[in-house]
């Protein structure tokens, strides 16, 4: 947010209250020393957008939270989809991740294991 040509979305990058509200993770699976986010798309697309900041994506935001409440436990992020045909944002975006390793890398300075499937392979 910080480096956005927008002026709004870099002020708001400084100010120390949350950027977001809360995120609605679909499911979450934990113990002491494990955690799993999990979205499901059925029907639906990922934002390709959040509210205060145009260039992050719901993966991202969802990559973010699952971070900072990991707290030190493995944490791993799973994507269960319908259909996987490069007509979703995201398919596109999970092979960018996969096939880019620069990409993965600017958009998450904490590596972690993150994964899609769809759901016929369940």
């Amino acid at each position: 947010m910080r480096t956005s040509p927008d002026p709004v979305v870099a002020a708001r990058s400084r100010d120390p209250k949350p950027v977001e509200g809360k995120s609605e993770i679909d499911l979450m699976i934990e113990s002491s020393s494990l955690l799993i986010y999990v979205e499901a798309k059925l029907d639906s697309d990922i934002s390709m957008r959040t509210t205060y900041d145009p260039d992050r994506n719901q993966v991202a935001r969802n990559i973010d939270c699952l971070m900072e409440a990991a707290r030190g436990r493995t944490s791993f992020f799973w994507i269960f989809v319908r259909d996987s045909s490069l007509g979703h944002a995201y398919t596109q975006l999970m092979e960018k991740y996969r096939d880019d390793p620069q990409t993965w890398r600017a958009t998450f300075l904490i590596a972690i294991l993150c994964s899609w499937r769809r759901w016929h392979g369940v």
